[in-house]
C-alpha cells in the first residue's frame, strides 16, 4: 500500500496508514507492512544526523572507558542509522569517522584483516583520506596507509551519473562526487548511488560496476519515493502517468497488486479520498472508489467501508465506486418446497371489496393512502437534506486552511454530528419515499382494473 500525490501532506499519510490498519489480517490479503515497505525503498533512519553524531561520541567515551565491545556494537548501528539519511558532505563526514573509529577497535584487537576491510570501504571511494594526526594513534594510520597504497594501485572502471532534471548533488557510496552529469573512477565493485532531492532523500540505487557504465536517476522515479510516508510516491495527477509510476514502484517493492491511496480536489471547497488497486503485471486500476473529505476529516466508518471495497468490490455509502464495483449479494432465493405463486384471497388484499355474488370491485383508496404517504415522506426527506446543506457548509466557513481554528473543537464536533444524524434521515426519508411512490403506482395500474364498472347495485357508472 502506498499513498501518492503531495507526500508532504501529513493527512495522506494518516489516511494511508489507518486504511492498511483496517486492511491487514482480511481474508485472503497478504499485506505488506509499512516498514517492510519503507525497508524495500530504502529505509527510513530512526534519528536526525544531530542523534547519529551524538551516538558516535558516545560510542568513543565507551571505548576510551574500556568498553570496546559496547562501542563497537554502537558505531556498527550509527553507521546503519547514517546510511538512511539525506546524503550531504557532513553525512560523509561522520561515515568517514564511524569506519576509522570502527578500525582503530578492531586492529586493537588484533583483528587486522576487519580493520584493513573496514579502511577499505573509505579508501574505495576517496583515495587521498588519512585518519586525523590528533584523533588516532601511530599504528592505526600507519595500517591506513598501507590499506590506501594497495587500493590506489587498483584499476579503476568509470561510473556516469546523470539526473533529471540535470544539476543535482551526486553521492557515490556516501561520499559527494559533484553534481549532474558527472563521472567518477571506482575500483570494480558495488556502489549506492543517490541524488539529493531538495535536500529529501529518495530512492538509492545500486550500481554494480565491472566495466565503464551509467546510471540515471529521475524525479520521475528516485525522486519521487518518500519512504518515511506510509510509504508515498510523488505522481502527476495525470492517470496514464500515475499508473506507470505506480507499477515501477509495485516491481521494486515485489508485489502482484498495489493498493494506491490519493487525495483530490476537483473544484473549490471539495476534497475526496480516492483508493484505487493497480495490478502491477497488467498495469491496470482494477478497483476505484472515492469518499467525500471534510473540514473535520471523513465520515464515520468510511475507513472500513473503504476497506471493505478494496477486499470486495462491495460500495456501501458513503464510499462511491468509480471503477471495477462488484454487485451486492442478491435476496435469498425461496426455498425449493415453497409454492411457486401465493395467492391472496380477495378479501385480503388492500382496496378490493367483495360484491355480493362473488364479483369484486377495486377501489384503489390504498393507492391514493400511498401516494399521500410519499408526498409526506418526500417532503421530511427535504427538510433533512436542506439542514445537512446547512451544516456542511458550517463545517466548510470554519475551516482554514485546511484545519480548524484552535477552541472551535465542540463546535466542530457538533456541526459534524448533526450533519450525520441529517444526512443519515434525508437518505431514509427519500429511499422510503420512493418506495411508497412505486407501491402506489402500481396500485393505480394495476389495482384499478375495474374500479370504472358500474355497481350491480348502485345502478351508477361510479366506482364504489
Amino acid at each position: 500500500m502506498v499513498a501518492t500525490g503531495r507526500c508532504e501532506q501529513e493527512s495522506l499519510a494518516v489516511h494511508t496508514r489507518a486504511l492498511r490498519s483496517a486492511l491487514q489480517g482480511r481474508p485472503g490479503l497478504s499485506l505488506q507492512t509499512e516498514a517492510e515497505s519503507a525497508r524495500l525503498l530504502g529505509g527510513v533512519p530512526r534519528g536526525s544526523l544531530a542523534d547519529v553524531e551524538r551516538v558516535i561520541a558516545g560510542a568513543r567515551a565507551d571505548y576510551y572507558e574500556e568498553n570496546a565491545a559496547r562501542a563497537e556494537r554502537t558505531l556498527v548501528a550509527a553507521a546503519e542509522d547514517l546510511e538512511l539519511l539525506p546524503p550531504t558532505p557532513e553525512r560523509w563526514e561522520d561515515l568517514l569517522e564511524v569506519h576509522t573509529l570502527l578500525a582503530w577497535i578492531r586492529s586493537s584487537a588484533g583483528r587486522v584483516e576487519e580493520a584493513e576491510a573496514t579502511l577499505e570501504r573509505l579508501y574505495r571511494l576517496d583515495p587521498d583520506y588519512g585518519p586525523s594526526v590528533n584523533a588516532y594513534p601511530t599504528s592505526l594510520r600507519n595500517l591506513a596507509a598501507r590499506v590506501q597504497k594497495r587500493m590506489k594501485a587498483e584499476a579503476r572502471v568509470a561510473l556516469t551519473v546523470t539526473t533529471r532534471p540535470e544539476g543535482l548533488s551526486v553521492f557515490v557510496g556516501g561520499r559527494g562526487v559533484g553534481k549532474a552529469p558527472v563521472t567518477v573512477m571506482l575500483p570494480r565493485g558495488e556502489y549506492g548511488v543517490e541524488a539529493s532531492w531538495g535536500g529529501r532523500r529518495g530512492l538509492p540505487r545500486v550500481a554494480r560496476v565491472g566495466q565503464d557504465a551509467s546510471v540515471e536517476l529521475s524525479a520521475g522515479l528516485e525522486g519521487a519515493v518518500w519512504a518515511g510516508h506510509g510509504p508515498c510516491l510523488a505522481a502527476a495527477a495525470a492517470r496514464e502517468e500515475r499508473l506507470t509510476m505506480l507499477v515501477r514502484m509495485g516491481a521494486l517493492l515485489g508485489v502482484d497488486a498495489l493498493v494506491a491511496v490519493r487525495q483530490e480536489e476537483p473544484s473549490e471547497g471539495e476534497r475526496y479520498l480516492v483508493v484505487s488497486t493497480v495490478e502491477v503485471r497488467s498495469g491496470e486500476e482494477a478497483r476505484e472508489a472515492k469518499v467525500k473529505l471534510y473540514a473535520a476529516g471523513l465520515p464515520p466508518g468510511s475507513v472500513e467501508r473503504l476497506a471493505d471495497f478494496v477486499a470486495t468490490g462491495e460500495a456501501v455509502p458513503p464510499v462511491e465506486a468509480t471503477r471495477g464495483q462488484v454487485a451486492s449479494a442478491r435476496p435469498a432465493a425461496a426455498p425449493a418446497d415453497a409454492p411457486k405463486e401465493a395467492k391472496l384471497a380477495p378479501a385480503s388484499v388492500p382496496g378490493v371489496v367483495a360484491a355480493p355474488g362473488g364479483d369484486q370491485r377495486r377501489v384503489p383508496v390504498a393507492g391514493y393512502v400511498a401516494g399521500g404517504a410519499a408526498a409526506a415522506l418526500a417532503a421530511g426527506a427535504a427538510v433533512f437534506y436542506a439542514r445537512a446543506l446547512a451544516d456542511e457548509r458550517g463545517l466548510e466557513s470554519m475551516r482554514g486552511a485546511g484545519a480548524f481554528a484552535a477552541g472551535s473543537e465542540d463546535q466542530v464536533r457538533q456541526l459534524d454530528g448533526s450533519l450525520a444524524r441529517n444526512r443519515t434521515a434525508a437518505v431514509g426519508l427519500a429511499g422510503a419515499a420512493v418506495g411508497a411512490g412505486l407501491t402506489s403506482a402500481a396500485l393505480f395500474l394495476f389495482g384499478g382494473g375495474a374500479a370504472g364498472e358500474a355497481s350491480p347495485e348502485s345502478g351508477t357508472g361510479q366506482a364504489r
